[in-house]
């Protein structure tokens, strides 16, 4: 299998920036569900101080609303339920928000040291490059001394 590119690296980082500015985005989403919710609670909770209000009139003087104060109260647990599970759902969430962001973490750190080890490969290329060159160089010098050696040695010969 042929080593990543430089340019396939980069690629695939810039597709994870794209996925965290989408998680971002649905974490900024989420919150601000969460503030609907913690409103719709305080909705809740001020709907509770009215019934609690409501069953102390009650309580006051009217024995055949008894039936309408089990009612309030069936109603109140449903509310209790309700915010139970929207406390499940919530941890639910935050459970598996964690776990992604631990998956994306680790796939970038895998980025990261892939990153690493191309450098360093690259770094050594280009050093066996340089050699190279600096051989070549050498080989040419060393050419060119042969050549006029030659011419010497054949202007000797036709001299004598």
């Amino acid at each position: 299998m042929a080593e990543p590119t430089l340019t396939d690296v980069m690629n695939v980082l810039a597709a994870m920036q794209g996925e965290f500015a989408v998680m971002r985005a649905e974490m900024t989403a989420i919150r601000a569900e969460l503030d609907d919710v913690r409103g719709g609670l305080d909705d809740v909770r001020g709907g509770l101080d009215g019934v609690r209000g409501g069953l102390d009139d009650v309580r006051g003087g009217l024995d055949d609303v008894k039936g309408g104060q089990a009612g309030l109260l069936e109603q109140h647990s449903g509310f209790r339920e309700q915010q139970a599970a929207l406390r499940e759902d919530l941890n639910r969430l935050r459970i598996e928000l964690m776990a992604r962001m631990d998956r994306l973490q680790d796939d970038l750190t895998l980025l990261r040291e892939d990153n690493l080890v191309a450098f360093g490969r690259t770094e050594r290329i280009e050093r066996r490059m340089q050699t190279i060159s600096e051989l070549e160089r050498e080989i040419t010098g060393i050419h060119r001394q042969i050549f006029n050696l030659q011419q010497e040695v054949r202007q000797l010969r036709g001299g004598h």
